[in-house]
């Protein structure tokens, strides 16, 4: 038996298999048992993350800051996660995943795609039957698209000014930037993948280049948080903005639901990356019993742009079943910050629940339904 296995053996080790043919030896990778161990790597991460958060709830200290923190953190384990399964090709366990681990685990129910009825569940089915390879969201979804959109709708005195883009980070001739700029990846939102550069002179540059090369990777592309069909077909790039004062350590932005181009409800989140705080309101600026995923809520005095931003909000959304629009208050003038077809990927917590049952009557998508169906 020896003598034979030293004349050819095939023997499994880690995610090697070894082949042995007259004393030679053959090692070849299993592909495959590489992921799943990355896969099991991973879900333990996102376990240990989960489990930190809810000791966070359990001790009332759920404090904006270090909630952020850790929300950041787990959708960064999401990502890398669902990165390993898209490589894996399997269609089906992408549903699996989405409708079975992290709706049920984020909102505790099961996600109904036959018969939606809550906001997640109809931005589930928008996902599925409504953004799949609809090129004008695709185009709204890209940051750098997204000011030619609005300067074309608008005008260009509504986005904040760009000062070049960039395929490569190392091709950034950082010698021909002013003094103070913001850097960011055209496919981040809600505040991630941003640079805020006030004194160049202080910038380390080959971090910089790092995290900028780390923004843009594969895997660092949003359609992996929840596999978000906006986001997939993006060519991703950094943009250099202009330093806008009213944007540094203090500011607010102001988020409207728009609803078949009706602006229901505004959410201000107070500078969303450190503090992470956010309040609903109504259109008429009533303060709403409702809090987002943890989130600490503040009270915010009614802005004075309140009228003109909803103005705009619903000009720009009428020829959608529902966009969320972002706009910057300076005071003097607004600037259109994004527009968000699916926030939250479809997996946000309203809580008390009955929000999101409410806000999904709020959005009437049986017209498209029925159009699938015929």
């Amino acid at each position: 038996m020896k003598l034979i296995e030293k004349i050819f053996s095939i023997k499994n080790k880690d995610y090697r298999k070894i082949i042995t043919i007259l004393g030679l030896r053959f090692k070849f990778k299993n592909k495959l048992k590489m992921l799943e161990h990355k896969l099991s790597s991973l879900e333990k991460e996102k376990n240990d993350i989960q489990k930190r958060l809810k000791i966070q709830e359990d001790r009332n200290l759920s404090h904006s800051k270090t909630v952020g923190v850790l929300n950041r953190e787990k959708n960064l384990a999401n990502m890398r996660f669902n990165y390993l399964i898209d490589k894996l090709g399997q269609e089906d366990l992408k549903d699996i995943v989405l409708q079975q681990k992290f709706f049920y685990t984020d909102n505790e129910y099961d996600l109904d795609f036959k018969n939606p009825k809550t906001f997640n569940e109809k931005i589930h089915w928008l996902r599925k039957h409504y953004l799949l390879d609809n090129s004008l969201t695709d185009m709204i979804s890209d940051k750098l698209q997204f000011k030619t959109y609005i300067t074309e709708k608008l005008g260009a005195e509504y986005v904040v000014p760009l000062i070049g883009k960039w395929e490569d980070p190392r091709d950034i001739d950082w010698d021909a930037l002013p003094d103070k700029f913001v850097l960011k990846s055209n496919w981040g939102g809600d505040g991630t993948q941003v640079w805020i550069v006030k004194d160049k002179s202080k910038l380390d540059i080959s971090a910089t280049l790092k995290k900028l090369r780390e923004w843009i990777s594969s895997w660092g592309n949003p359609y992996y948080y929840a596999f978000t069909p906006i986001f997939k077909n993006i060519k991703p790039c950094i943009i250099a903005e202009e330093y806008v004062e009213g944007l540094g350590s203090k500011f607010y932005d102001y988020k409207i639901f728009c609803f078949n181009g009706k602006p229901e409800l505004i959410y201000v989140a107070s500078n969303w990356v450190v503090e992470h705080k956010m309040s609903y309101y109504d259109t008429s600026w009533n303060k709403l019993d409702l809090i987002y995923s943890n989130y600490e809520s503040f009270d915010m005095p009614k802005p004075d742009n309140l009228d003109k931003m909803l103005e705009i909000a619903a000009k720009l959304s009428m020829e959608f079943p529902f966009v969320r629009v972002d706009f910057f208050d300076l005071k003097d003038k607004v600037v259109l910050a994004e527009m968000t077809f699916t926030p939250g990927g479809g997996f946000g917590r309203y809580d008390p629940v009955e929000w999101d049952y409410k806000l999904g009557e709020m959005l009437d998508i049986s017209e498209l339904m029925e159009k699938k169906d015929a």
